[in-house]
């Protein structure tokens, strides 16, 4: 059994943190960039550069709007997501928490901070952020996967379970959300739930899990 423990562990099981992307150039207008004819080379090669680099340029023109408005959440906010995306997590953990003190209510705020401390592997802080999304706003699926990611790693493979749980019943074909309560249910060698699990994975389109069990020499074939 212990061989079938070893082997799930070394699945492949990436966390599945919700990081929304939609936003980070929320409000963005044109930008009415003047160039002066006497531009020099070396000021166009560094505009060039920036073109090819949009997080950077985001990075920017966010700093400028906090420089021109300290106290917009927003900028905050987006500025965060962009260091996040440059996997940057304590510059955006230090945006994220800015914005929060300006809009206590940002979910978003909470739950990318979240995904933020669990890459650092903090991930008791992270589940104090996904507590506070969830109280924010208990609907979404998401929260609940990403708080469930957090246990899992904690190996909270009960607590994990419930969340799965809740996020199948607020999304009922939410794949992903069966796959990874499946493996909680066989890391507690609760193998016939698991199987159920895989079953209704593989309905959706995912039969990974499946394919694994029926494979499997340690526990009886799913059916």
């Amino acid at each position: 059994m212990k061989n079938f423990r070893s082997k799930l562990l070394g699945m492949l099981f990436s966390a599945f943190l919700l990081l929304p992307l939609t936003g980070l150039y929320a409000g963005e207008e044109g930008a009415n960039e003047r160039q002066s004819k006497n531009e020099s080379v070396k000021d166009e090669k560094a505009k060039q550069e920036k073109a090819s680099n949009p997080l950077q340029e985001a990075i920017d023109k966010r700093t400028e709007e906090i420089r021109l408005n300290p106290k917009n959440p927003t900028a905050y906010y987006n500025r965060g997501l962009a260091y996040h995306s440059q996997g940057k997590y304590e510059k955006a953990i230090e945006d994220y928490s800015r914005a929060i003190e300006l809009d206590p209510r940002d979910i978003r705020a909470y739950n990318n901070r979240g995904i933020a401390y669990d890459r650092q592997k903090q991930y008791e802080k992270s589940i104090q952020d996904f507590n506070r999304a969830i109280l924010l706003y208990p609907g979404a699926a998401e929260f609940y996967m990403n708080r469930a990611a957090a246990r899992f790693n904690l190996q909270q493979y009960k607590k994990a379970i419930e969340d799965y749980t809740q996020a199948v019943d607020l999304k009922p074909n939410h794949v992903a959300a069966y796959i990874y309560r499946g493996r909680c249910f066989l890391l507690l060698e609760k193998y016939q739930e698991a199987c159920v699990d895989a079953n209704k994975a593989c309905d959706l389109g995912n039969c990974r899990l499946l394919e694994h069990l029926t494979e499997s020499k340690d526990i009886d074939k799913c059916e």
